[in-house]
């Protein structure tokens, strides 16, 4: 039960009918009839999550419900679905269609984001959520909205649906490779697309081919074949973003693992300069030690591999 779904009136009804020093004991005086007659409509009206999700996803199909109704449910869904049980029963009810279709709404980037949102919330650390919502085609859905959508809000919460929906789940990552999906992903930073999207939303991208590079370390090699290096390289000499320049770093020091050609593509590019200004100017700032390490880190392993290379 939601507790914020419980009325003030019926909280303050409560307290006033009862001893708080000693419930055990205590005997109830008598009442107007009234009284009690009005606590069981209100007990009665009281729903559950469940209930209200169902309510929600109806009005989510109903074509007699306007875009502000519908946002207005998906906003509402997405906080109920934070809770791991709720989450749960979006599959149940049948939520998960009506939330994937609104998510590539064509009219309305307000519902895209909200749908977005709600699905990166469902799958978020949740197996049972991510195997169900690839059940009913999530993937294709959020590949679909990765490709078209214009609108750095949405991208905001696209990104993390995708990243909840793949992340620790071997069958949706071979899938999203199989999909392509590595060259859309790609194409937000290397495209004119990426000028226009705010440090935040490149962060949740970065950090996602940082993982996909740990986990699958063919991965690496795409990160040179489809021209990711530059942005990461430039992402680290001119962010304004600390932690940009520290999701960059962290993603350069997956993607050049054992893979000569990447280390010297970041070579080519002065990126061995750049760390060296960077650990200076970052030499000795606590609020920096971070960044400092990762480049001590990313600098030590470019030139090791490079040593390798050159023998």
């Amino acid at each position: 039960m939601n507790p914020n779904s419980i009325d003030a009136g019926l909280l303050r009804f409560c307290l006033e009918h009862s001893d708080g020093g000693n419930l055990t004991e205590t005997q109830l005086p008598q009442r107007d009839e009234a009284d009690y007659k009005w606590l069981r409509a209100a007990l009665n009206d009281l729903q559950t999550d469940a209930d209200r999700m169902k309510k929600l996803v109806e009005m989510l199909k109903s074509s007699e419900s306007s875009e502000t109704d519908k946002a207005t449910a998906l906003e509402e869904l997405q906080y109920l679905i934070e809770d791991l049980d709720n989450a749960n029963d979006l599959y149940k009810i049948g939520g998960f269609e009506p939330v994937l279709a609104l998510m590539n709404d064509k009219d309305s980037a307000n519902l895209r984001y909200w749908a977005a949102w709600a699905v990166a919330t469902a799958v978020q650390n949740n197996p049972s959520s991510q195997a169900q919502a690839m059940e009913k085609g999530a993937l294709a859905q959020i590949l679909l909205l990765l490709q078209n959508e214009t609108e750095d809000r949405v991208l905001s919460k696209a990104v993390p649906a995708l990243s909840g929906l793949i992340r620790d789940h071997p069958k949706a990552v071979e899938a999203f490779l199989k999909a392509n999906g590595l060259r859309l992903l790609a194409y937000l930073l290397t495209s004119t697309k990426g000028d226009q999207l705010s440090a935040a939303t490149k962060m949740k991208v970065v950090f996602l081919f940082a993982y996909l590079c740990r986990v699958v370390p063919l991965v690496r090699h795409a990160v040179r074949e489809y021209s990711l290096i530059k942005p990461l390289a430039d992402m680290v000499a001119r962010s304004d973003s600390a932690d940009l320049r520290e999701k960059a770093l962290a993603c350069l020091l997956e993607a050049t693992k054992d893979t000569g050609l990447n280390v010297e593509a970041c070579r080519e590019l002065g990126l061995p300069e750049t760390l060296k200004d960077r650990i200076a100017s970052t030499k000795g700032d606590e609020d920096k030690q971070t960044e400092h390490d990762l480049c001590l880190a990313l600098n030590e392993q470019l030139s090791s591999q490079a040593q390798r290379t050159d023998k």
